[in-house]
């Protein structure tokens, strides 16, 4: 949809003659083309734009994602609010009109939600969550479990959308 027309036609796909034996863009080889690309444009291997449409392809087959897409109300944008006296920010990739939800990539092949909570402790995502509910309160008077949306980086780039469980959020609470 709209986000796709919005995406696509800025990417910019790197001649083969600029990329390295492994598909990266050589910095050495690409000064000239980097420098010709316009405002607001999204340099890309080949080998990552590949990556790039089957995820998308996956991401749009996704029912759950793509209920939060076509709710998106707000996008990348900064939360300033009071908890327990601090001044707290938080930058939040998405909004709904009842929920925050964040972009997270995993090598985990498959990320069910069960599968992915180990990357959660492991990254402290918990602590976010936390976060983004007591942003929602402070902002609404009311708190929704955030969102993650997570897209595997490795083949065949598997995706799904993850709440954590109340107890974790807690467990956030707690250590925020």
């Amino acid at each position: 949809g709209e986000l796709q027309e919005e995406f696509w036609p800025r990417l910019y796909i790197a001649p083969a003659s600029i990329c390295t034996g492994t598909g990266a863009i050589s910095k050495a080889k690409s000064k000239g083309w980097f420098d010709d690309l316009p405002e607001g444009s999204f340099p890309c291997s080949p080998a990552d734009a590949e990556k790039l449409k089957a995820q998308t392809k996956n991401l749009l087959a996704n029912a759950d994602v793509r209920c939060l897409l076509e709710e998106r109300q707000d996008a990348e944008f900064n939360v300033r609010w009071k908890w327990n006296g601090h001044d707290v920010r938080s930058r939040v990739d998405g909004s709904t009109s009842t929920h925050f939800y964040d972009w997270k990539t995993t090598r985990e092949p498959d990320p069910t939600p069960y599968n992915w909570y180990r990357t959660v402790l492991k990254f402290n995502y918990h602590l976010q969550a936390a976060m983004y509910g007591n942003a929602q309160q402070a902002m609404f008077g009311f708190e929704r479990r955030m969102r993650f949306i997570v897209i595997s980086t490795t083949f065949p780039y598997e995706c799904c959308v993850v709440k954590l469980p109340h107890r974790l959020i807690q467990q956030g609470r707690d250590e925020c």
